[in-house]
């Protein structure tokens, strides 16, 4: 009988206990509001502001002569020895290779408008935009193309007897046919002299590649790329030879000495590439009245720099990703080390931090098993400890 009113006793002591923690712990919530931030994944960048100048391998085009009309594509890659550019030997063969070409455009479009594809309307549309918008500028480099796709593509298409068209498009086949054999009667390919990707661009300055740079102060850069120009005549543009195009820049002293160690780095050139780019550090010279020359360089879009000389852009020093924590939600023990409190059900939890770099009020730390992304990192509450409930 005693025993069994001991047990009694002794369990409600235990609910009597459980109670008043779970009061109090519900007092303490209620009375110390919290704050919670999901956790998730950030990249934080240091980066640098750089301005410089882009050198490449490349040779000019020129001398070739008058009445030479290149035929290869802007960034088209040529082989050494195959043909790029025709030269006419008749005195009116331009004329003829120009109307030629008129014609052929002619034929094409007037062949999408008997093939009923709604693309041939869609591009009279374009086209008759970009005339408005051609004439509004001024720009009439390009009025006589645009008015043959109106009239192709609008005109014809809504109007003209499909009979018709068809009569109209052999005709022009025809036509075609006396003026190609006509001008290959007056005209000889001219080759290239060496391999690499064609430009019609050129700036006087493809005499200067990557050697060009070789020991040069931040003096001797300035100068070097302020003058220094090569005119040619019948310039018919340049090939640039090789897969690498270069970056020289001049750098704080201490900015340019940070780099070393390091091979490889990012960069953002907001005017010529639509996302990152991978340099290439090549060397960074002696430091001059507290700057240096830095050279860099990449493989990659080559295509896209064929007509760059100078480029701004933000070269990326470090890159960091982890977990964003507010600065207030870590906290330090005795031995050194870092934790933050997550929400897990009711309770605090004290999760381990590994961190990895402070930055704008938040500490960037390692993702692990202990903290994922989708968490509930506990920014502000009282008296927090390891189990404790908190809601």
């Amino acid at each position: 009988m005693r025993t069994d009113r001991a047990i009694r006793i002794a369990i409600y002591a235990v609910f009597a206990a459980v109670a008043v923690y779970i009061g109090i712990s519900l007092y303490d919530a209620s009375a110390n509001p919290m704050k919670t931030v999901l956790a998730a994944e950030h990249t934080v960048d240091s980066t640098y502001e750089v301005s410089g100048w882009i050198l490449r391998e490349e040779t000019v085009l020129s001398g070739f002569g008058t009445d030479v009309v290149v035929q290869a594509e802007e960034g088209a890659r040529i082989g050494a020895g195959q043909g790029f550019a025709v030269r006419y030997t008749g005195s009116d063969t331009v004329t003829l290779a120009g109307e030629l070409d008129a014609l052929c455009l002619r034929r094409d479009q007037l062949s999408e408008v008997l093939s009923g594809s709604q693309g041939g309307v869609h591009q009279g549309e374009n086209a008759a935009r970009q005339m408005a918008f051609a004439a509004a500028r001024g720009d009439l480099s390009s009025l006589d193309e645009l008015s043959l796709a109106v009239s192709t593509y609008v005109f014809e298409n809504n109007s003209a007897d499909p009979a018709v068209l068809q009569d109209t498009l052999a005709s022009l086949e025809e036509q075609i046919r006396q003026l190609e054999a006509r001008v290959a009667e007056e005209s000889v390919w001219v080759y290239m002299p060496h391999a690499g990707l064609y430009s019609a661009s050129t700036d006087g300055y493809e005499h200067l590649g990557p050697d060009s740079l070789e020991g040069l102060d931040p003096e001797g850069l300035r100068s070097l790329m302020s003058g220094g120009k090569v005119s040619h005549t019948d310039v018919l543009g340049k090939v640039v030879g090789g897969n690498r195009w270069y970056y020289a820049v001049i750098l704080e002293e201490h900015v340019a000495m940070s780099l070393v160690g390091q091979e490889a780095y990012a960069a953002e050139f907001p005017g010529l590439f639509a996302g990152e780019v991978e340099l290439t550090l090549e060397r960074v010279g002696q430091a001059v009245d507290g700057e240096s020359v830095v050279v860099f360089s990449s493989a990659e879009e080559l295509d896209c720099v064929l007509s760059a000389r100078e480029a701004e852009g933000n070269l990326i020093l470090r890159s960091c990703t982890g977990i964003r924590v507010p600065t207030e939600a870590v906290r330090s023990n005795r031995a050194g080390d870092d934790y933050v409190y997550i929400l897990e059900g009711l309770q605090a939890k004290r999760v381990y931090v590994s961190l990895l770099e402070e930055y704008g009020g938040f500490w960037y730390v390692r993702t692990g098993e202990d903290l994922r992304e989708g968490m509930e990192i506990i920014t502000e509450a009282e008296d927090l400890s390891d189990g404790k409930v908190v809601q």
